[in-house]
């Protein structure tokens, strides 16, 4: 997770900011974003209930967000709800884990990933809560949607425009931790191809995975 994102933006962040996470879990990120921000608005997705305290200036969402909005899906609950997914796991990589401490100081165990509950979701897109608040830009948006993050970007449709900056996760290998996970390749295509430059990537999980941050062309500040 990046906190530094704005020093690469070439102008400064309005007074009232506008701030999604997608993937909130139990609002480590936008906690932080909290301190720095505090008079920010954040819109925090999180499709388990009660896992995420809302305070003041934060509306929590409990949905999905996926390429197809409209439809119902399983959801994943995990042992460790942080690698709950819409996706299904490959087994197969997860069961090659060892126990490690990453570079984020996150242990890891692959009993994390054991599925202890599965329950039925609306999903929605993410362009249809951008219109349905009305909001006019997003000064930065963090996905984290466990192998789903390629979609949920895809899901802004032309409301991608109306980003600052965002970041995701993605996985290094063609053999991807999540069924039909996209891996970093076509990540870091489609990112170009919508007119946004990755700035900063962050290795983790033992080489496996890079978090990708990325400024809109035109906002980039060349350091």
């Amino acid at each position: 997770m990046f906190f530094d994102f704005e020093k690469f933006y070439n102008r400064k962040i309005p007074s009232k900011q506008i701030f999604i996470d997608v993937g909130a879990n139990k609002g480590n990120w936008f906690h932080k974003i909290n301190k720095i921000y505090p008079k920010s608005k954040i819109y925090a997705v999180e499709p388990i209930k009660g896992i995420t305290k809302a305070k003041q200036n934060v509306t929590i969402l409990n949905m999905a967000i996926d390429i197809k909005g409209g439809l119902t899906k399983n959801f994943y609950i995990t042992r460790e709800k942080v690698t709950s997914s819409l996706l299904q796991q490959e087994r197969s990589i997860i069961d090659k884990f060892i126990t490690f401490k990453d570079k984020k100081g996150l242990i890891h165990k692959k009993s994390d990933y054991d599925v202890v509950k599965k329950i039925k979701i609306k999903t929605i897109r993410l362009d249809k809560i951008i219109k349905e608040h009305k909001l006019k830009e997003v000064h930065y948006l963090k996905i984290d949607s466990e192998g789903n993050d390629l979609n949920v970007l895809k899901s802004l449709g032309k409301e991608i425009k109306k980003i600052w900056g965002f970041e995701l996760e993605t996985w290094n290998e063609k053999k991807t931790l999540w069924k039909n996970q996209h891996w970093i390749k076509d990540c870091e295509k489609f990112i170009k191809k919508s007119g946004f430059q990755i700035v900063r990537k962050f290795v983790h999980g033992k080489g496996r995975s890079t978090d990708l941050l990325c400024i809109r062309n035109d906002l980039v500040k060349f350091l």
